[in-house]
């Protein structure tokens, strides 16, 4: 085989490679653009310390809803 027929083969299997291995990463939950994987939750916050909103007067709270999404909640302290 000529050599530009084998450097495009060979391309090719990498790129393969790539999908293969992000569908694997993943679990086949999520979308792929390019050669990233996209999570489908949606991360307001990680820990409650993301959520500080500089008032002492409210707890800062990192929630879960829906199973995946994290939201911040800022609830007020009662007697403050």
């Amino acid at each position: 085989m000529e050599h530009k027929i084998k450097s495009i083969i060979f391309i090719l299997a990498i790129i393969m490679l790539m999908f293969a291995a992000a569908f694997l990463i993943n679990g086949f939950n999520s979308k792929i653009t390019g050669a990233a994987v996209v999570s489908p939750c949606s991360l307001g916050c990680v820990v409650d310390e993301d959520c500080d909103d500089n008032n002492n007067c409210t707890e800062d709270i990192c929630t879960t809803i829906n199973g995946c999404n994290t939201v911040c909640k800022n609830d007020r302290i009662t007697d403050c």
